[in-house]
């Protein structure tokens, strides 16, 4: 009994060594972002996930990332990473108008809730939830805040941008077209007084559609750019070439000493 209870022992001990050598081994690694709700118009409480800088560095910079039809803020889980590591602050929003996204099925919860409440889910309605998530910067803090749409939400963006004017710094609008029913989308960019990227896919109505709101901006600092790949931010995922224009663009408004 007593040589069994001692390799008991010795096991135990032997054990513990090893776990006490390996506090980490078994703790997950942390999300790079934290799933939030913030206020909006309806009733509708908007999903969003809020990605943060390990080193933020000043101004506190924060770019809102909108998504592509059908989809939800999924679209950017592998680019909202590669924004912090500038100092951004990042924050997806999941639009009312959208489903799953199809890359990393990420479900739309603030469309479910707009369904749900039997609310309109067309392009033009989401524009509340972009606006609202430009409110929820403001009470945040955040002094610059820069907006990123993606196809739909790429026309969006310059509504946003000529009617909102400040803290707006900047536009990166990935394949817009006119796709508001009975709006303008260059007429809106007229008014756009911020620097400005357009970036357009390899299809060829790509750049038609794209072209006439990127020449209707009236800021000097535009930029306009054909990348590889299909359609709207998930070019960015297709080809990893399409990111050297986008940081380029992105390195004036990044915070001092985030590096």
């Amino acid at each position: 009994m007593k040589l069994g209870t001692s390799i008991v022992t010795l096991l135990a001990l032997t054990c513990l060594s090893a776990a006490c050598g390996k506090p980490d081994a078994k703790k997950p690694a942390p999300l790079p972002f934290e799933t939030i709700e913030i206020a909006g118009q309806d009733d509708v409480d908007i999903t969003a996930d809020l990605y943060k800088p390990e080193n933020p560095g000043s101004p506190k910079t924060l770019i809102l990332l909108f998504h592509q039809a059908g989809t939800s803020r999924g679209e950017y889980r592998t680019i909202a990473p590669r924004l912090t590591q500038m100092g951004f602050h990042c924050l997806a929003v999941d639009q009312r108008s959208g489903e799953k996204d199809y890359w990393n099925n990420i479900t739309n919860l603030t469309a479910e809730v707009a369904a749900s409440l039997a609310l309109p889910q067309d392009y033009a309605a989401a524009y509340k939830d972009l606006k609202s998530a430009l409110d929820w910067s403001q009470s945040e803090g955040y002094e610059n805040v820069l907006i990123w749409g993606s196809s739909y939400s790429s026309a969006l963006v310059f509504k946003l941008a000529s009617q909102q004017s400040d803290p707006i710094k900047a536009v990166l609008s990935f394949s817009p077209g006119e796709y508001i029913e009975g709006e303008s989308v260059s007429g809106w960019a007229k008014d756009v007084n911020v620097p400005v990227y357009i970036a357009y896919g390899s299809a060829s109505e790509e750049k038609s559609s794209s072209r006439p709101i990127f020449d209707a901006v009236s800021n000097e600092t535009k930029e306009f750019k054909g990348l590889a790949g299909r359609h709207g931010s998930s070019v960015l995922m297709e080809n990893e070439g399409n990111w050297s224009s986008v940081l380029e663009f992105l390195k004036p408004f990044a915070p001092a000493g985030a590096r």
